[in-house]
């Protein structure tokens, strides 16, 4: 789908026009590319190394109409910077390729690499570009991805009418200095993580900062909190559920050589043995007396059925559980009724966050565009990506609840 209700917050390389720098240029015949090639390799052995995205040669056909009729090769030598015009003559001259090279001269070409499929549109008229597009630039968004997007912002938007109605959006850290022209009505905002696989609310919260009387907590951070403790839980059902395993296997019978098991036919004590059995006691059955100290302090966060049939079924269907690469909030979508701050945007960084929608900006503070890029930020070892839905006319999010949210009550 081409027309998108939102729009990426792109990097400043994205969105940068173009520069140019100028290069030696000069036509050959086809016969003699290899040739000429070998001899720009062997005098001139830097001359293209920060110009990898630029095509070496450019094919120029004697007739446009009619392409059959034959083409000649322009050749790119080097940038300008690195030698002169009349010493590259010289060595054109002295290895006698004076009579195979024609009309030497200086050319424009792209001085950086395209990222955006529309840089590389606009830049290759100027010279043939080498151009490989990130996959997830790539990726196109359906109708049914748009409507499914559209539903999380709209709860997102819920979350923040909620924390307004709850008095979430009066700063109690900025009564005392509102005496002194500092407004404590902060704006409300609804925050929800999402895993797009299954399109499943793993966190939603909103602002709680002045319920809690706590500075910290922010949207965004109560839902990276949320997903914390959840992959806490898992882990630790994960070992005690490893720990069980262990003891079906001790208990289990094990495979003897021939002589023990006639030794045993031999032996009339050992029939008279009980056997020994694997007792599995289902939490349901349990006493309301009886403590099990290995489960208690799971119970407030996740339900554990160790004879569930279903148990089994759910741990190998759920690839966070079983991937080795699972951290955090890896792979997942974060909604937000409003951009997040800088000090959100670092929590996101560091929880390895996938994606980021919010609808409204937030100039004096927001980190995910207005004052910084935090996501695409070129020294920091994760990147997100991170769009912004402005399409007013787009009639699948409310946005007049999101103008009411930044209306202050009188």
């Amino acid at each position: 789908m081409s027309n998108l209700p939102f729009r990426p917050i792109l990097t400043d390389e994205e969105t940068r026009d173009l520069e140019t720098v100028e290069v030696y240029a000069a036509d050959i015949e086809p016969k003699e590319a290899e040739r000429v090639l070998k001899f720009i390799k062997k005098n001139l052995p830097s001359s293209f190394t920060s110009l990898n995205h630029v095509k070496r040669v450019r094919k120029i056909y004697n007739d446009e109409k009619e392409k059959g009729k034959g083409f000649t090769l322009t050749i790119l030598f080097c940038l300008t910077t690195l030698i002169s015009f009349v010493d590259l003559q010289i060595l054109i001259t002295s290895n006698g390729f004076d009579k195979i090279i024609s009309r030497l001269r200086v050319e424009k070409v792209p001085k950086h690499a395209p990222i955006t499929r529309a840089q590389f549109d606009a830049w290759k008229s100027l010279w043939p570009l080498n151009f490989h597009e990130h996959p997830n630039n790539a990726r196109k968004f359906t109708v049914q991805d748009i409507d499914i997007l559209a539903s999380h912002m709209n709860r997102v938007i819920e979350l923040a009418q909620l924390a307004k109605s709850k008095g979430e959006n009066l700063d109690p850290f900025l009564f005392p200095l509102s005496y002194f022209w500092i407004d404590p009505v902060q704006i409300p905002i609804g925050c929800a993580i999402i895993d797009p696989c299954t399109n499943t609310i793993l966190a939603e919260s909103h602002d709680t900062r002045a319920s809690t009387r706590h500075p910290l907590c922010h949207s965004v951070l109560n839902c990276i909190n949320v997903v914390a403790n959840l992959e806490i839980s898992s882990r630790q059902f994960k070992n005690m559920s490893n720990e069980q395993m262990a003891a079906d296997d001790i208990s289990r019978p094990q495979k003897r050589k021939a002589k023990e098991i006639d030794d045993d036919e031999g032996n009339e004590s050992n029939l008279h043995q009980p056997k020994k059995h694997t007792i599995i006691i289902d939490k349901e059955e349990k006493g309301e007396d009886e403590d099990d100290d290995e489960t208690s302090s799971l119970e407030s966060n996740i339900e554990i059925i160790l004879t569930s049939p279903s148990f089994s079924s759910k741990t190998q269907n759920t690839t966070r559980q079983q991937s080795k690469d699972a951290y955090l909030c890896k792979n997942y979508d974060l909604f937000v009724t409003h951009e997040p701050c800088v000090m959100c945007s670092m929590a996101l960084v560091h929880s390895r966050i996938g994606r980021v929608f919010y609808a409204r900006a937030t100039p004096n503070s927001g980190g995910l565009g207005s004052i910084y890029k935090i996501h695409a930020h070129s020294s920091l070892n994760h990147h997100f990506r991170v769009f912004i839905w402005d399409s007013i006319s787009d009639d699948r999010i409310a946005y007049d609840r999101i103008e009411s949210l930044d209306q202050v009550d009188t």
